[in-house]
Parts: structure tokens; C-alpha cells; sequence
């Protein structure tokens, strides 16, 4: 009886565990994004999110049967209740701004560099930044939006679209922005004059 109990609850915590990667997965997205290419860090995601439902699925396809005891019914509820709410949460908030928390200083330092003229971000693709601040920008570089803002962009791959830091300042943000031929809107304010931008086509649930 023990032993059926604590497999059950061994089963349980590798369901647990596929959907704790997910997770790291997506609270981390900004970081993968710079880990891996651009073009592999929806790979990243989806082959996490495979990987957890697989788990999932050979759980309860293992477990279910007629005659289980309850406790097996009450394990696989657990496992689905987690799944469940991994799933229906937006994580893209907590990575943006788990982000912008950690480089906090950087962000201001790209202010500061433009501010004082070392930046001069007009061209369509942008400027480098400074090598020290590179990791900012999936793409290294910093572009002008809309005037006199600062675009880094962050992400460029589906399903989240392109999206990136964008610094504004103490004006009020616009409806949108072209950025890349596309057009974008602020999502979050994340402080000190800096937003995350994300594609219009990209929808918001927040």
C-alpha cells in the first residue's frame, strides 16, 4: 500500500517538474533569447512545453483506470491543476520585468550614452551599442523610435513577436510605433521612462 502511495506521489512530482521547466522556460525568455540564436528560442519553448505534456500524458495514461484508489484520482487532479495553470498564465510579463529588474543599471547606462551623444541611432537597422551593453539588444544594437525614443529590441521570433525595451522618456506614450515595418504598442510600463513594446498583431491579455 505504501509503495502504490509514494509512486503516485513520485509520478505526481515528475509532472510537477515538466511544468517547473516550462516555467523556467518562460521566465526566462528574455535571457534564452540571448542564449541561443534568435531564430531557435521558439525551439527553446516549444520542445519545454512537448516535453511537459508528454510527461503529463503518460502519467495519466498510466495511472488511469476503473478501479484506482482515490488518492491516484487525487494525484492526477494535482498534476492537472498545475499543468492547467502554467498553461493559462502570460509569463512574457515576468521575464520582461525580471529582466529590466536585473539590468536595471545597464538600461539607465544606454540613456546616458545617448543623452550625451555617444549614440546616434538613426539609421533603420540602429547603432551598436557600447560592447558592455550589447546583451540589451537581440540584436546588439539600439534604433530611434518614434523621434527621439530608444528601441532594444528584444525578440524576434513567433509566438510572441518582435518585441523589445523601449526607452520614452517622461512623454506620454503613442498609440503605436513602426518599428521594423511593423507596428507596435506599449504592453507594460516597466519604469524610469522605459516600456515593453509588443507587435499590435500579438494579442494582449494584460
Amino acid at each position: 500500500m505504501g509503495g502504490r502511495v509514494w509512486g503516485v506521489v513520485a509520478r505526481v512530482a515528475l509532472v510537477c517538474a515538466a511544468w517547473a521547466a516550462v516555467v523556467a522556460v518562460e521566465v526566462g525568455g528574455v535571457w534564452v533569447a540571448r542564449v541561443v540564436m534568435a531564430s531557435e528560442a521558439g525551439l527553446v519553448r516549444g520542445a519545454a512545453y512537448l516535453t511537459a505534456a508528454i510527461v503529463t500524458a503518460m502519467v495519466v495514461a498510466g495511472e488511469w483506470a476503473p478501479r484506482r484508489p482515490k488518492r491516484t484520482v487525487a494525484g492526477l487532479a494535482v498534476a492537472a491543476v498545475v499543468a492547467a495553470a502554467v498553461v493559462a498564465v502570460d509569463w512574457t510579463a515576468a521575464s520582461v520585468r525580471g529582466y529590466y529588474r536585473v539590468h536595471r543599471a545597464d538600461f539607465a547606462a544606454v540613456v546616458a550614452v545617448a543623452a550625451g551623444g555617444g549614440l546616434i541611432p538613426d539609421s533603420y537597422y540602429g547603432e551598436l551599442l557600447p560592447p558592455e551593453l550589447r546583451h540589451l539588444s537581440i540584436k546588439g544594437s539600439v534604433a530611434r523610435i518614434g523621434g527621439s525614443g530608444l528601441l532594444l529590441p528584444a525578440r524576434t521570433t513567433t509566438p510572441d513577436g518582435v518585441g523589445g525595451f523601449a526607452f520614452l522618456g517622461d512623454a506620454p506614450p503613442a498609440g503605436t510605433y513602426d518599428c521594423y515595418g511593423s507596428q507596435f504598442r506599449t504592453r507594460w510600463s516597466l519604469g524610469d521612462g522605459w516600456y515593453w513594446l509588443q507587435d499590435t498583431m500579438i494579442p494582449s491579455t494584460t
